[in-house]
């Protein structure tokens, strides 16, 4: 059995996988996680994460009788398409998932759109099937939980998922312990980066939008990993003077191409952020989504205003 998260994991795709080795080992069942691209220092403390590989000579090692994928609304999203593809046999792929956008890619696709994060998905599953649930397993699918509500603040929190929160800390999970280690986990010369970022900020009045931007090369004067960047689409769309926020992320691909990674952000119920993402190859949420394209921002200046060129 191949577990999979997401590439750029986040708390919830990782949890998912952790939790799911739990129950895997539960039952004895022989299995390999993997991710494609490397995971964040600030999820170490998730149990099993230790044993996510980001090898891909895996395929070439193991024959995988299932393939379960954890928060992706497609195959290629997971980081594992192009390694499927080139298999002489085809697994039976299992698709967890909680997005709207999703694509039911799966054989089998346990996608629940009303749930808050993928964790809750399998916190529903694994009650539904009887399973026991952990300290460990609790302390997965909370991590997941508090990541995708940013710890039950944003339109994700519902009354089941509060409900489910109190139901795992009673199993177990440490709150205060998560939220210390998701939340406080940027660097000093990442703050500073947020400056730059933050000083960048504005604002198109007609279209009640905000928009920032990071670029690679801002990176040689302020030396960052990719988490000390993570919030800052959530942390804009705090701002009172726009219904929808974005971030652009210029960054290098594997194979060293330059693309540009959105972030999309809104507050509001009658905007609908996945459609965009979704236009752009992304996918994920109404109120939150974000998609990536190969290329680059440009900036030029009119009357003192920065104009963006981010797709060229």
């Amino acid at each position: 059995i191949l577990l999979v998260p997401h590439q750029n994991p986040d708390g919830d795709t990782l949890s998912s996988v952790c939790a799911f080795m739990q129950y895997l080992r539960f039952y004895s069942k022989n299995h390999t996680a993997f991710c494609s691209t490397r995971i964040s220092e600030s999820l170490n403390f998730l149990p099993h994460v230790e044993y996510v590989t980001v090898d891909p000579t895996i395929f070439d090692r193991h024959k995988f009788d299932t393939v379960c994928t954890f928060d992706a609304g497609d195959i290629d999203y997971a980081g594992v398409g192009k390694f499927l593809r080139a298999l002489n046999y085809k697994p039976v792929v299992i698709n967890f998932d909680h997005h709207i956008s999703n694509k039911r890619f799966g054989q089998m696709n346990i996608v629940d759109v009303d749930a808050s994060s993928t964790t809750m998905v399998l916190y529903n599953f694994f009650t539904r099937v009887g399973v026991a649930i952990d300290k460990h397993t609790a302390t997965c699918l909370l991590t997941g939980l508090m990541t995708d509500t940013e710890t039950f603040m944003n339109g994700a929190t519902k009354a089941s998922t509060l409900s489910v929160g109190s139901a795992l800390v009673r199993l177990g999970a440490n709150f205060n312990g998560i939220k210390q280690r998701i939340l406080k986990d940027k660097s000093l010369s990442g703050l500073r980066f947020w400056g730059i970022i933050l000083s960048r900020l504005y604002h198109v009045p007609r279209r009640s939008v905000a928009v920032t931007y990071s670029l690679e090369l801002d990176k040689l004067e302020h030396p960052s990993t990719d988490d000390d960047l993570d919030g800052v689409s959530n942390f804009i769309k705090l701002i009172n003077d726009a219904d929808m926020v974005i971030f652009l992320k210029e960054f290098r691909a594997v194979d060293g191409a330059l693309c540009v990674k959105g972030s999309m952000r809104t507050t509001l119920d009658t905007v609908d952020v996945s459609k965009i993402a979704v236009s752009l190859g992304g996918g994920g949420h109404k109120k939150a989504a974000g998609f990536t394209v190969p290329g680059k921002i440009v900036e030029r200046t009119k009357h003192g205003d920065i104009i963006f060129e981010p797709f060229v």
